[in-house]
């Protein structure tokens, strides 16, 4: 775990016991240089394309604008299906939401920090 936290992957929170919380900021940093070394523009803005269409999908199924706003609970007992259906769902938009974050990240340009696509809501 030590050379996690010197390569700034974890930091420290307690010494006795020692405990450790991941640095998300590092671990997005990394997914976005992937994504930019592995594919090219046009390939970044069809995934880009594909997830905020899935976006707006899930947005018309639950009838709002935000996964955080979905009552799981209520939505099973209003649509008839299990609360762990609408759980995984809920949990897909989540994934959804943070990959286009990193997608439009990594359509950023380095010199002017620039977008070249469209904004995603």
């Amino acid at each position: 775990m030590e050379w996690f936290e010197r390569m700034g992957i974890v930091t420290r929170v307690t010494d006795s016991p020692a405990t450790y919380e991941r640095n998300q900021a590092y671990l997005n940093w990394r997914r976005i240089q992937k994504l930019q070394n592995r594919y090219d523009k046009d390939e970044l803005l069809a995934f880009l394309d594909d997830a905020a269409e899935r976006d707006e999908s899930f947005a018309e199924t639950f009838g709002v604008a935000s996964p955080d706003a979905v009552a799981i609970t209520t939505h099973a007992a209003d649509t008839g299906r299990s609360v762990e259906s609408v759980w995984q769902d809920v949990s897909a938009w989540k994934t959804t939401r943070r990959r286009i974050t990193l997608l439009e990240r990594a359509l950023q340009t380095d010199s002017d920090g620039t977008v070249d696509r469209r904004t995603v809501a």
